[in-house]
């Protein structure tokens, strides 16, 4: 069995290696699609050669970005920390930003003098993110769609605490809090749309003169200040726990922009601590409180600091990646994921770390040097 599984591995290899390239398919901005293969490309064009066998050459402002984005990245070297950089320019300007943010810190890793510049950079991209998510929220907001309002909002105040659009997002949210704590019947008057006859509920309440029922209000955040004694002191040492986080993740950054890989290792680790241990403060104020409002303002807390744990755990993986260390990034990649399932960058590398465990065991069996993606 062992000999049969040999075999199979080893065809299936020579396969992938005989198989020609696929061609490339180019969308345009008016969504047509291009097949064919890429035969050169300017500054101001891309030409490509068609499966009839015809060469047309296509504008770059026609094309469309995502398929710009890609081409660009094809030709462009790997420790040439300036493309990187431009490239990057390209998609912020473009809204690609996700993109954006993988070639900064690429720029970052192969030139650590770029440090400033990347960080400068980075604080663009989680502006420009920031200000997608405000204005989804505004829009949910001034249709009535409260709930998704709400949670827009919450990830502007988890991911981007720093940007110009938190303020603006914690202003927002006391207008939806309020307009959530609103009776049906006085946000229909305020519309100006009749609201619809339901049809009466049986039971106690449905009594003529009767109360009726208790309608749940969402809970308002309360100002830090206004907390009083064991509660302000635990917030103030949270935030303290926050803060000292925050710092060892920027040590990390920076000592992985200098390829300092174990500093940088030992740097996240500890900012992860410590937002593990402002999280663990924060499951005492239940015991502590039933103020809602209170409540809501340390759930808000906690959500933050968790997010900023898996960017944490991400920062780690992603240095151990680079490291070819795909051990202990799966084991960063896997704490991610059990915080936050559906975290796009983390379910990326793990998928990265899988293929290359697949080529590294082919490798063993037919005693060829591995073929390590992501490079």
């Amino acid at each position: 069995m062992h000999q049969r599984l040999t075999a199979a591995m080893t065809a299936t290899l020579v396969l992938l290696v005989c198989l020609p390239a696929a061609s490339d398919v180019i969308q345009m901005k008016n969504g047509t699609l291009i097949k064919g293969s890429v035969e050169s490309t300017t500054d101001t064009s891309v030409t490509v050669k068609l499966p009839s066998g015809a060469s047309v050459t296509l504008p770059l402002n026609k094309i469309a970005p995502s398929s710009v984005y890609r081409l660009r990245l094809a030709q462009l070297d790997g420790k040439d920390a300036a493309g990187h950089l431009t490239l990057g320019d390209y998609c912020l300007k473009n809204g690609l930003l996700a993109q954006s943010r993988a070639m900064y810190r690429k720029a970052g890793r192969i030139d650590p003098t770029q440090v400033a510049t990347v960080a400068m950079r980075l604080t663009a991209v989680d502006e420009q993110h920031a200000k997608a998510l405000y204005e989804l929220a505004e829009n949910a907001y001034s249709n009535a769609l409260h709930q998704q309002a709400m949670e827009h909002i919450k990830k502007i105040l988890a991911h981007y605490p720093n940007t110009t659009y938190a303020p603006k997002a914690r202003s927002l949210s006391q207008q939806v809090l309020t307009a959530m704590s609103k009776p049906k019947k006085l946000a229909h008057k305020a519309s100006g749309q009749t609201p619809k006859k339901s049809a009466t509920p049986k039971g106690p309440a449905s009594k003529p003169g009767g109360p009726a029922p208790a309608k749940p209000m969402a809970p308002k955040p309360i100002d830090p200040s206004q907390l009083k004694g064991t509660l302000r002191k635990l917030y103030d040492a949270v935030k303290k726990l926050e803060a000292l986080g925050d710092k060892h993740n920027a040590l990390g950054l920076k000592a992985d922009g200098k390829g300092n890989v174990s500093r940088a290792k030992k740097n996240f680790e500890l900012a992860g601590k410590y937002y593990d241990e402002g999280n663990k403060l924060i499951r005492r104020v239940p015991k502590l409180t039933r103020d809602r409002a209170t409540l809501a303002l340390f759930r808000i807390l906690f959500d933050q600091l968790r997010h900023k744990i898996v960017n944490s755990l991400m920062n780690a993986a992603n240095t151990m990646a680079g490291e070819r260390n795909w051990r202990r990034a799966a084991e960063y990649v896997d704490l991610a994921l059990r915080l936050d399932p559906a975290n796009r960058q983390a379910l990326k590398l793990k998928q990265k770390i899988e293929e290359n465990r697949i080529v590294r065991k082919a490798s063993k069996v037919t005693n060829t040097k591995p073929i390590v993606h992501g490079k």
